[in-house]
């Protein structure tokens, strides 16, 4: 939607042109945690609220339905609501937890203890990816929320 210049190499003047479309909303989400809420075994992390979902993405409870295929840059931000529980999370394609993507939040750490990531997955069309596992999550309905899940398609 806008114009770049560009060089036409040595000794050939440079033109404006029609800048190639780049990152969209339609491909991107995030999500936060609305409430703080346990959960146990490998359960999915159902982040109750967004700030944006795209048009090509779906989400129900907390699990992200793609619908283009490509190369995803996933980033999760998770706290602990107390000290008292531990946080073990991974971040799930369907039923399959991603290698290299714990969360690994010690008991003992203090209070609002957290972890952050970010990682580069390639999706299908129709993947559907999550954050499971189990822990004390801290939520909040508004801007005091500390529990986020985002994503946006890099491209093909």
């Amino acid at each position: 939607s806008g114009q770049v210049l560009t060089s036409g190499g040595v000794g050939v003047a440079p033109t404006f042109q029609t800048a190639a479309s780049g990152i969209s909303y339609t491909d991107a989400w995030h999500l936060f945690l609305g409430a703080s809420v346990t959960i146990t075994g490998t359960t999915t992390l159902d982040f109750t609220n967004n700030v944006f979902i795209g048009s090509n993405v779906s989400e129900s409870g907390g699990a992200i339905t793609v619908t283009d295929a490509g190369l995803y840059l996933i980033s999760c931000t998770v706290t602990r609501n107390s000290n008292t529980s531990a946080i073990d999370l991974h971040l799930y394609i369907g039923s399959t937890a991603i290698s290299g993507t714990r969360f690994w939040v010690d008991s003992t750490m203090g209070n609002y203890a957290g972890k952050s990531g970010s990682w580069v997955v390639r999706l299908s069309a129709s993947d559907v990816i999550s954050v499971k596992g189990e822990g004390y999550f801290n939520g909040s309905p508004a801007t005091g929320s500390m529990t986020f899940f985002s994503g946006v398609r890099l491209g093909d």
